[in-house]
């Protein structure tokens, strides 16, 4: 879990808290900012990508990514669905353009 998600998890039990001893407009208020960080959060870090998608994108080899996946599947870099693996935007890197430079 980030850190944020923590953060996030920890704003929502205080509101339950307080939306059980009747303080409503501030549990309100927490529950607010609490969706507006993680709709934040998502925005940042950008959208999924098919794994063929990422392998092409970034220039590096399948296996590459594989050997991250558990890493930044942990990080929320990373998921697994039903047509295979994806990758947020902001996880995949650029394309090493001194590399390209010397493969051709």
């Amino acid at each position: 879990m980030s850190d944020l998600a923590a953060c996030v998890a920890t704003w929502r039990a205080d509101a339950a808290a307080l939306r059980r001893c009747g303080e409503t407009r501030a549990a309100q208020l927490l529950e607010r900012c609490a969706e507006e960080a993680m709709a934040t959060d998502e925005a940042a870090l950008g959208a999924w990508v098919p794994e063929a998608r990422a392998v092409v994108r970034a220039g590096c080899d399948r296996r590459w990514f594989v050997r991250r996946r558990q890493e930044w599947a942990a990080r929320g870099l990373a998921r697994s669905t039903e047509r295979g693996w994806e990758y947020r935007d902001c996880a995949i890197p650029l394309p090493d353009a001194d590399a390209r430079r010397l493969a051709s």
